[in-house]
């Protein structure tokens, strides 16, 4: 029992200390801290969203500076619609 609680301490030891290696090099900046997301995938969703909704209720600045907006029926989007079309499973920006 005690040659398992002294292994279990030491990898326990070894766990912490290489994680606080990591840990340190990251913080100086010596290794590469990676993005949890793709950048450019994101980019691409963002401006495919922007045409979508551009073509559906107008320019961004007209969109942004206005204090009351009516949404006309046909307006409304459906449950998932701008999901779908950032997945391209549904490209009607002007349904």
């Amino acid at each position: 029992m005690v040659i398992f609680l002294t292994f279990a301490l030491g990898m326990i030891a070894v766990f912490c200390l290489a994680m606080g290696y990591i840990q340190f090099q990251r913080s100086r900046g010596l290794v590469n801290k990676w993005p949890l997301f793709d950048i450019t995938k994101n980019h691409w969703e963002r401006q495919t969203a922007e045409k979508f909704m551009t073509a559906r209720f107008g320019a961004e600045k007209q969109r942004q500076n206005l204090r009351n907006y009516t949404v006309k029926p046909e307006q409304n989007l459906a449950k998932n619609q701008l999901k779908d079309v950032i997945a391209n499973t549904n490209m009607e920006a002007d349904n």
